[in-house]
């Protein structure tokens, strides 16, 4: 909760802080160094109190996943917070029912179905997906200069 409170709370700031290093007019400043510790030890508090309660596969898997899901479907910061958040929050429940329905345990459950959605994002998504890729329509020139090749 701690972590949830502190990401919705310091938003813009942590946001700054992100990507202010992949702009080179700005230099670093020791704000934007602590918000980048403040995501790290935030991270890690919510990777230590899940172990416990959850175990090392689904944490990483709720950890990882749902982010590089969503980073696959949408480009926008907003978008990717919130998604992300959606997108482990209805692996978790599909998991879990899943696994009920299945009798298989609950973790390695959750961790497939949102793998699933991860392959499924990267072969069909709007923008990043494979499928999109080669149905794309090719600039024409990049057709011109297969031309002149």
């Amino acid at each position: 909760m701690l972590t949830l409170l502190s990401l919705v709370a310091l938003q813009r700031p942590l946001l700054l802080a992100a990507f202010r290093g992949f702009c080179g007019a700005h230099t670093r400043d020791s704000t934007s160094d602590c918000f980048l510790a403040l995501i790290i030890m935030l991270i890690v508090l919510a990777m230590v109190s899940s172990l416990q309660a959850v175990g090392v596969l689904l944490s990483l898997g709720l950890l990882v996943l749902p982010a590089a899901t969503v980073y696959l479907l949408c480009d926008s910061y907003a978008a990717m917070s919130w998604g992300g958040g959606v997108i482990g929050m209805t692996g978790a429940v599909a998991g879990l029912l899943i696994s009920f329905w299945a009798n298989i345990p609950s973790g390695p459950a959750i961790v497939m179905v949102l793998g699933a959605l991860f392959i499924a994002a990267y072969l069909f998504g709007p923008k990043y997906g494979m499928a999109s890729r080669w149905l794309r329509k090719r600039h024409l020139h990049e057709e011109s200069l297969q031309r002149w090749k």
